[in-house]
């Protein structure tokens, strides 16, 4: 339980945390399978720099959220559009 003078925000942060977190994993692994790179080192530092971006980028506007909702829709409607590309990817190769 949080503290009484936290209010939401233990919640909102741990939302945001697990939405950032998944959907930049996501990132990372489809860059790091299709990033248009000949070396495959180059493509893997690439992906790890890129999902970090996104990660810090995508954490920073779901904590900017008004409401706890909102906080869940902005960290994991990525989710939503990373998960059938990795489906759809892996079905590939």
């Amino acid at each position: 339980m949080a503290a009484p003078g936290l209010g939401p925000w233990p919640l909102r942060i741990s939302l945001a945390l697990a939405g950032s977190v998944l959907s930049s994993l996501q990132l990372t692994v489809l860059l790091a399978r299709h990033y248009p790179l000949g070396d495959g080192l180059e493509r893997l530092y690439a992906a790890i720099f890129i999902g970090l971006g996104f990660l810090v980028t995508v954490l920073l506007w779901a904590l900017l959220a008004p409401d706890c909702k909102r906080v869940v829709y902005r960290s994991s409607a990525w989710l939503l559009l990373f998960s059938p590309c990795l489906a759809w990817a892996g079905a590939g190769s």
